[in-house]
């Protein structure tokens, strides 16, 4: 889990340099490589995320939201009318 974290870091470095070194990326072949770089790590990091069990975890502020308990109604009014 620790590795795609510090490629993200690693990516960013090779921006930096890029960037201050004077030989910048630009149009079409920075979205594609930014686009794969992501497409890359980021599954890495969210797939990690949910084996942990962390993409469902419970939150502070998941109580504060006045939105939440009617759309958790509705979730369970809808489960019921599947289940029934």
């Amino acid at each position: 889990m620790l590795l795609p974290f510090g490629m993200m870091g690693t990516g960013m470095v090779m921006v930096i340099e890029r960037a201050f070194g004077g030989d910048k990326t630009s149009g079409w072949m920075r979205w594609i490589w930014t686009r794969c770089w992501l497409l890359l790590w980021a599954n890495w990091i969210a797939d990690g995320w949910a084996r942990a069990g962390m993409l469902g975890g419970w939150c502070i502020l998941d109580s504060a939201t006045p939105v939440r308990q009617p759309i958790d109604w509705l979730v369970r009014m809808f489960g019921e009318y599947l289940h029934a």
